[in-house]
């Protein structure tokens, strides 16, 4: 699965903008793909969000925790960050 992380919390402007087209989407890799986000739940949340700041080093600085926490570290702050399950159109 391809997941979307908003380091920027639930208040960034692509995430009030994916709520608002009710998870219609348009994802730029070289060319443009219609896609549809789907918010993961909470609960399903932690394990994206520590292999998020395990790979994407440029977003690590707006995560409160370390590449080494454990997963509970990241269970207490999944309700903070919205994780979006990318699907076809």
């Amino acid at each position: 699965n391809h997941y979307l992380v908003s380091m920027l919390g639930p208040g960034s402007d692509w995430v009030k903008n994916v709520e608002a087209a009710h998870g219609d989407a348009v994802i730029r890799q070289g060319r443009r793909h219609r896609v549809h986000l789907s918010l993961v739940p909470r609960e399903e949340r932690a394990p994206i969000l520590q292999e998020y700041v395990r790979t994407a080093s440029s977003g690590r600085r707006h995560f409160p925790l370390p590449v080494s926490a454990p997963l509970a570290d990241f269970e207490a702050i999944a309700e903070c960050y919205p994780v979006y399950r990318i699907n076809a159109a």
